[in-house]
């Protein structure tokens, strides 16, 4: 080979070199600016706070949809009165502050609404209460789940304020109380009073039929003294009060998932004295997202993603309201919840549930 040609392969080399580099520098210096996250704002249910807050779904978030989400907490039936222009969307936890939506003045703003969670209603118990509940016939233990076989009665027992002392448990002060949030606050205080109203009206409750019982389930819950106005506040008073003070709380079945999931240590603590006791039959809250700008309704795809819907299933306890997702049991080691929740019943209608909120909130 002459020494034109040793020259060429060199030279030639170092000309390449040099084009990609003049490419690399040109795509870089004309290459747009990222744009920066489309910021949202919502209205959150207390019990949806940990979901909303986690790390990987915020994640997919920017990163799929380019949204960065900024929640308040709120008790579900007061987001109506509290949304304004500058909210985004809100999650309430059930169909009743939907509707409740929608009848407002404010309806005009709601772009889309969609089903994301589904929780069914329990109740919290202890290792003692249950295991006297039992022995009442009332409680009944099947596959280590913990069924209220008896509903009516226990409600009979509640609503007639039989003491504890009565039925066999002078340790626990006052009447038997099934403890749960402001009714006309909260969510799931809400949705306890309608289970309430369709126990006490022997079916699934409309305006007719609610009537006769409005003043009995108000006295009810006037006799409970002090309610919270979130279910997590609930919640947290449940553990950190034990058996004697709150032997009994209406709360979310996710709620004892999550606080296993993200505090293992507490976990051991109460684990073998805490009882998920599961209403039969019970009602099911599903929560839904109100988009009520553009961006929100990104964000509800976002929240409809099966990897988003495993995560909150997996590290909240949200059993997923999407068609095509399945729960698996299997991965939850850590409290003993049925695969399906069966006898779930409807609330009353809306009419029904207007009118029973309108009697609570005189």
């Amino acid at each position: 080979m002459n020494n034109s040609k040793r020259l060429f392969f060199p030279a030639a080399a170092v000309l390449v070199l040099g084009l990609l580099g003049l490419a690399a520098w040109y795509v870089r210096s004309n290459r747009k600016p990222e744009s920066a996250p489309r910021e949202l704002f919502g209205l959150v249910g207390g019990e949806k706070m940990g979901v909303m807050s986690n790390p990987e779904i915020q994640s997919i978030m920017l990163k799929e949809a380019n949204l960065k989400c900024r929640i308040d907490k709120a008790p579900s039936v007061e987001m109506v009165d509290k949304v304004t222009e500058k909210v985004n969307f809100i999650f309430p936890g059930s169909q009743i502050p939907t509707e409740f939506f929608k009848a407002s003045p404010k309806a005009g703003m709601l772009l889309q609404t969609e089903f994301i969670f589904n929780s069914p209603l329990v109740i919290y118990s202890w290792d003692v209460v249950a295991e006297h509940l039992m022995k009442m016939g009332i409680v009944q233990l099947k596959d280590q789940v913990y069924y209220v076989v008896d509903l009516p009665r226990l409600v009979k027992l509640s609503l007639g304020q039989k003491t504890w002392a009565e039925i066999g448990m002078p340790d626990i002060y006052g009447p038997v109380s099934i403890f749960s949030t402001n009714p006309v606050q909260s969510n799931s205080g809400l949705m306890f009073a309608g289970l309430l109203a369709n126990v006490q009206a022997g079916k699934v409750a409309d305006e007719r039929s609610i009537e006769p019982h409005l003043g009995t389930i108000k006295e009810y819950f006037r006799s409970l003294g002090y309610l919270e106005n979130t279910s997590d506040a609930l919640f947290s008073q449940y553990l950190s009060n034990g058996a004697l003070a709150k032997p009994l709380v209406v709360g979310y079945e996710n709620q004892m998932i999550e606080y296993a999931v993200k505090n293992p240590g507490q976990w051991n603590q109460h684990k073998q004295k805490v009882r998920v006791l599961y209403p039969r039959p019970t009602v099911m809250s599903v929560h839904q997202i109100l988009a009520l700008s553009p961006e929100a309704q990104d964000l509800i795809k976002i929240m409809q993603d099966p990897r988003v819907q495993q995560i909150a299933w997996k590290q909240h306890g949200f059993r997923s309201a999407v068609p095509g997702v399945v729960n698996d049991q299997s991965v939850l080691d850590t409290v003993s919840i049925p695969a399906e929740v069966q006898q779930v019943m409807p609330l009353p209608n809306t009419r029904a549930m207007t009118k029973l909120y309108a009697t609570l909130k005189e």
